[in-house]
């Protein structure tokens, strides 16, 4: 009985360990959204894209200009890079 017993807990034993050896997928880097604006503006030191450099937000400007006034400024743009709205934007 009691070697029944042992054999049926080294088997509980072997069938959970993978499940306590899993580890959580590691996550996505946050994305240098400070970079990214400087990439997508230049070195300019206003804080509204001019109409050229929002051209290659063309499909997402939508989202990205969240006030609706048909410029992108630096708090827009920020934020849908930290949503990832601009993760497949190249500049």
């Amino acid at each position: 009985m009691i070697k029944a017993l042992a054999i049926a807990m080294l088997g509980a034993a072997c069938l959970a360990a993978p499940a306590f050896a899993q580890t959580p997928a590691p996550k996505a880097p946050a994305p240098d959204c400070a970079a990214l604006w400087k990439t997508a503006h230049g070195n300019a030191t206003d804080k509204v894209l001019t109409d050229k450099e929002a051209e290659k937000l063309k499909t997402v400007s939508a989202q990205v200009d969240t006030n609706k006034d048909g410029k992108i400024s630096d708090t827009e743009f920020s934020a849908a890079c930290q949503k990832g709205v601009l993760k497949d934007i190249k500049f």
